[in-house]
């Protein structure tokens, strides 16, 4: 049975994408196949092969989000291990994030739930490093309803400073909040923390673009080699 394919994913895999086959069509289709696929490099050059072996697809693979064609397995290896926010032009002050460090500095971007212990003690470890860096924190709501209900508050908040702070001090539930708020920028937030595939927090994407989960032994030295 054929299905139409999500509009919300079309519309980013079209603005991510300057190739003009990808919006020649007016109509999207998509059908499941069984088993999931993998590239396969052979003598004739890379295919893609369900796990199975019945299925083989012939053709150009390319990363719409940095915007290559992928030309051998390692490539994309590389690829999966990172997510290039440069290349996909995310205005993160239009989501429900903020900023701390030097902003003239690499940037670090970091996925955290205000519910999130971890991601607490990271916040703490970077602010010794905020000479050397600038961090964007986006807020998600990776830990359930209660953590929807404050990271709301926290897009919501009328002083955005005061959020920041109540946001460390694990205190969101006091913030003013705007009347009728718009939360399109909350909403693609939320958007964004789906398709990158942040399934857990804290997750950090390094100024060199690789994604590191969790909290690292030694988050300067980790930054360090990745910059």
């Amino acid at each position: 049975m054929q299905k139409p394919f999500s509009a919300i994913w079309l519309t980013l895999l079209l603005s991510l994408t300057t190739s003009a086959s990808f919006a020649a069509k007016q109509e999207y289709k998509s059908e499941d196949i069984a088993g999931p696929f993998r590239l396969v490099e052979t003598q004739n050059g890379l295919v893609m092969m369900s796990t199975n072996g019945r299925f083989v697809l012939k053709g150009q693979l390319y990363d719409a989000w940095k915007k290559e064609e992928i030309e051998s397995v390692d490539q994309l290896s590389l690829n999966n291990s990172q997510i290039p926010l440069r290349e996909m032009s995310i205005d993160f002050s239009s989501l429900n994030s903020f900023l701390t460090g030097n902003v003239m500095k690499p940037n670090v971007v970091i996925f955290v739930d205000p519910l999130c212990p971890a991601c607490h003690q990271l916040l703490e470890q970077t602010e010794s490093l905020n000479d050397e860096y600038s961090f964007t924190f986006v807020v998600v709501p990776a830990l359930g309803d209660k953590s929807n209900e404050l990271a709301s508050k926290f897009y919501c908040a009328t002083d955005k400073n005061e959020r920041v702070t109540a946001f460390k001090n694990s205190s969101l539930t006091n913030l003013i909040q705007q009347v009728d708020c718009d939360k399109s920028g909350y909403t693609q937030t939320l958007m964004l923390a789906q398709i990158i595939g942040v399934n857990g927090v804290p997750m950090i994407i390094a100024p060199d673009q690789t994604i590191g989960r969790g909290v690292p032994d030694n988050l300067a030295l980790w930054l360090k080699t990745r910059s």
